[in-house]
């Protein structure tokens, strides 16, 4: 027996045929190939929960029916702002990370063991050689981005904020950063009339608003 099941990323659905005698990793290899994504950047997640990529537990035995919806989570390695300043140690290993995979994202929990309002965040404090980068505030207390956020970082190539109470940034925010070409604005409260005022300088850099 087959049943259809739907994969569903960030920005859309993904629909694959699969076998009830199929093991749950197959829909690992499958969803891979749907969304053109190495099978090690993704979980899958069901009813709250991560499928077993490595079990031998069947697509039917685990409960899946006609149009069930799996929704995929890219893995990214996290770190707080506060490791990326003060301990050398985790900044080596996420090296070593990039070397082995340049195109891992980073989240920096930039809430995290900050008691600021104002995200200060330099092209110093990154990795080098870092391409996607996620920042993020699980805490809820940042509200703004300061001057010069992350200016001249010419090594990003992606950028997703999720700050879900940021209503200001400051001047030359994500300026000369030449490189980069998608920026994530999306999960953010920032007014419209700020976001209008970003466009044409994402209009010069080709870069795309919205998810990336």
């Amino acid at each position: 027996m087959s049943i259809t099941v739907f994969v569903k990323t960030i920005s859309e659905d993904h629909e694959m045929e699969v076998s009830g005698k199929e093991t749950v990793g197959k829909l690992y290899t499958k969803a891979a190939c749907a969304t053109s994504m190495q099978v090690t950047r993704f979980n899958l997640i069901w009813e709250g929960k991560i499928l077993d990529r490595n079990g031998d537990e069947t697509v039917q035995g685990s409960g899946f029916m006609e149009g069930s919806v799996i929704c995929l989570e890219e893995r990214n390695e996290t770190v707080t702002l506060w490791e990326l300043r003060h301990i050398p140690e985790r900044v080596a290993e996420l090296h070593r990370l990039l070397s082995a995979d340049p195109d891992i994202a980073l989240n920096i929990d930039a809430g995290l063991m900050n008691s600021e309002t104002t995200l200060a965040l330099k092209t110093s404090d990154l990795p080098c050689g870092l391409r996607r980068l996620i920042v993020t505030d699980t805490t809820g207390c940042i509200t703004t981005i300061g001057d010069d956020f992350l200016f001249g970082c010419d090594f990003l190539t992606s950028i997703s904020i999720v700050i879900p109470n940021l209503t200001t940034v400051g001047t030359c925010f994500l300026f000369s950063c030449d490189n980069l070409r998608t920026v994530d604005l999306e999960h953010t409260s920032l007014p419209p009339q700020k976001i209008q005022e970003l466009l044409p300088l994402i209009s010069n850099w080709r870069i795309t608003l919205g998810r990336s």
